[in-house]
């Protein structure tokens, strides 16, 4: 049983499934079955369901929550978390500009198992191609907006990413990826230190070595430098202008 909280500071617990969204990147299927042309989804085999595909594959194998209070959304990514939430007022866009971008299955949990009944006995694209999703999505380049596409090709809702984290590798669940992923430390962002402080990085002293930053506290900010190792969590805190 896991715990986190929404973009917006709501509680989710997926004990009963509730807050769980089950995507994939259709690009990746693809993909896949260049390698295993012939593989069908059913029970019993090394790739029986659709997230046995995805798993410990870096950069496919998603964790996503949706919070029913407030409609946000989080998704966790190897050693990342995105914090998307729903935009008050679609953009004047047309969905032809959005071919381009990634295309994106995503079903609620209790959804999602209907729809495993459904890709028995095919491979994922025919499954994909076949079924009757009530929405499916496209996701920027740069992973900061995306789409839901109704059946009959419009935009229903977007979304917008409003944080976007990276925790040290020490504490991701992904087996493969200790000592292999580095958080990617950058002037502007902030970060949490193994002692609980909230600092701002302002300058590189050595590359992945040591950094000048400043403590965020009540009075302000005071100056310190910092170690590579002493940094828990990197934040870029984006705004929210495109609510």
């Amino acid at each position: 049983m896991s715990h986190i909280s929404c973009p917006n500071g709501h509680h989710l617990s997926n004990i009963d499934d509730t807050p769980v969204v089950w995507a994939f990147r259709v690009g990746f299927f693809h993909d896949f079955l260049k390698q295993y042309p012939n593989h069908k989804l059913k029970d019993f085999t090394i790739f029986g369901q659709m997230y046995d595909c995805v798993e410990n594959v870096p950069g496919e194998d998603l964790e996503c929550w949706y919070c029913d209070e407030c409609k946000s959304f989080v998704v966790f990514v190897d050693i990342y978390r995105y914090d998307f939430k729903r935009m008050v007022k679609i953009p004047d866009i047309n969905p032809k500009d959005l071919e381009q971008w990634e295309d994106y299955i995503a079903l609620r949990s209790r959804e999602f198992e209907d729809f495993q009944d459904f890709y028995q006995g095919k491979n994922p694209i025919e499954a994909i191609e076949q079924y009757e999703f009530t929405y499916r999505y496209k996701v920027s380049p740069d992973k900061h907006n995306f789409y839901a596409i109704n059946r009959e090709g419009k935009i229903e809702f977007g979304y917008f990413l409003s944080r976007y984290i990276q925790f040290s590798p020490e504490n991701t669940s992904y087996w493969w990826a200790k000592g292999k992923m580095d958080i990617c430390v950058r002037p502007g962002l902030y970060a949490i230190t193994k002692d609980d402080r909230e600092i701002i990085i302002d300058s590189i002293i050595e590359e992945g070595v040591r950094f000048k930053a400043r403590v965020v506290t009540q009075d302000g900010y005071s100056e310190i430098e910092i170690e590579y190792s002493d940094i828990d969590v990197l934040i870029e805190k984006l705004d929210d202008d495109n609510q």
